[in-house]
C-alpha cells in the first residue's frame, strides 16, 4: 500500500484537491439556498472523477501486467541460455578432469584436437550467454535490470579468469608440449579450479533468475 502510494502521490494529490476545491467553494461562497442544484452538480462531479481514477487505474494494471509479461519472456529465455550452458559446463569438467589423468605424459594430437573443439564450443556458447544476459537487461524493466546487473557481475569477472587462465595454459606447452610437464600439469590444475569457480558462479545466477521469474509469475 505504502508503495502504491509513494508512486502514485501526484495522482492521489490532484484528485483531492478536484474533489475538495469544489466543496471549499460551495461551503464559503455557494448559494446555500440551492442546495439541490449543488448536490446535483457535484454528484456529477465526483461521478467524473471516479470514472476518471477507474480509467487511471486500469490503465496502470494493464501497463503493469504487460510489462510483467515482458520480464517474464526475457528471464525464461535468460533461464533457458544459462541451464545450457550449465550443461556444456558439466561436459567440459569432465573433459579437464580427463585431461589431468594425461598429465604424466603429453598429449596426443587426437586428444588436442578433441580439447581445443569443446574449448571452442566452451567459450562460444558462454559468449552467447553474455550476449543473452545483456540482450535481456536491455528488454527488461528498470526494476528487473537493475537486479540482473547486481546477479552477474561476479560470473563476468570469473569469465575473464578463466580466458586468460586458458591462454597461459596454452603458453605453458598444452598446444605443442614445448615445455616441462610440471609446468604444464601446474597450470591444468589451475584452469581446472577456474572453470570450476566459474560454474558455481553460474549456478548462483541460474538459482536467482529461477527465483525472480517465480515472483513475478506468482505476482509478489
Amino acid at each position: 500500500m505504502k508503495k502504491f502510494i509513494k508512486k502514485n502521490q501526484v495522482v492521489i494529490i490532484a484528485i483531492f484537491f478536484s474533489i475538495a476545491i469544489p466543496l471549499v467553494i460551495f461551503l464559503f461562497v455557494g448559494d446555500k439556498t440551492s442546495i439541490g442544484d449543488w448536490l446535483g452538480f457535484l454528484g456529477s462531479y465526483i461521478g467524473s472523477i471516479i470514472t476518471i481514477i477507474f480509467s487511471y487505474v486500469n490503465t496502470q494494471y494493464q501497463l503493469k501486467s504487460s510489462e510483467r509479461q515482458k520480464d517474464m519472456l526475457a528471464l525464461r529465455g535468460l533461464f533457458n541460455s544459462s541451464k545450457k550452458l550449465s550443461l556444456r559446463f558439466t561436459r567440459y569438467i569432465v573433459l579437464l578432469n580427463q585431461l589431468m589423468q594425461k598429465s604424466d605424459k603429453p598429449l596426443d594430437k587426437k586428444v588436442l584436437a578433441v580439447f581445443f573443439e569443446q574449448s571452442e564450443k566452451f567459450f562460444d556458447e558462454s559468449k552467447d550467454y553474455l550476449d543473452n544476459y545483456n540482450s535481456a537487461i536491455m528488454a527488461t524493466t528498470e526494476e528487473i535490470s537493475g537486479e540482473l546487473k547486481s546477479y552477474n557481475s561476479n560470473f563476468s569477472k570469473e569469465a575473464g579468469k578463466t580466458f586468460l587462465t586458458f591462454t597461459k595454459m596454452l603458453s605453458a606447452g598444452d598446444k605443442k608440449n614445448t615445455q616441462s610437464n610440471k609446468d604444464v600439469v601446474e597450470v591444468r590444475k589451475d584452469y581446472l579450479e577456474e572453470v570450476k569457480r566459474l560454474e558455481k558462479e553460474l549456478t548462483i545466477v541460474h538459482r536467482k533468475i529461477r527465483k525472480l521469474y517465480n515472483q513475478l509469475k506468482s505476482g509478489k
